[in-house]
């Protein structure tokens, strides 16, 4: 990380969040892409503003342009490997997950590779799980 940046770090953080709600999609990606870049760089520097930023990702998630969405999905892998407290996403996962799962793609053969292993299972049969 360039030094400078290291120094400018509130100033950067404040450009950023005024850079959040710009109307052009490919500012928003890119500030997706900064948040990513932070918290697997320095995850330390995003954690004050952690709240703050979960809540952005969720809603870029939800972005009717599918490149914002799909930059702001990269966050959560990213978030996942970062050596921050898990205590920092739990209120979030009641919101987080059904996001997650309603941006999650599947190649034309993983659909059929399911509905092949639904169908093969007698609907009269009991799952248990552990």
């Amino acid at each position: 990380m360039p030094p400078v940046l290291f120094m400018s770090m509130d100033t950067y953080l404040q450009g950023l969040f005024v850079l959040a709600i710009d109307p052009s999609s490919e500012v928003r990606k890119l500030v997706c892409s900064a948040f990513v870049q932070l918290i697997e760089v320095r995850p330390s520097f995003l954690e004050p503003h952690l709240c703050n930023v979960i809540e952005y990702m969720l809603q870029v998630n939800n972005d009717p342009d599918e490149e914002v969405s799909l930059e702001g999905c990269e966050f959560w892998s990213v978030f996942c490997e970062a050596p921050l407290p898990p205590d920092n996403l739990r209120s979030f996962l009641p919101r987080l997950i059904p996001v997650l799962l309603s941006n999650m793609a599947y190649a034309d053969h993983d659909e059929s590779l399911l509905d092949a292993e639904v169908n093969s299972f007698p609907a009269s049969s009991t799952f248990f799980f552990k």
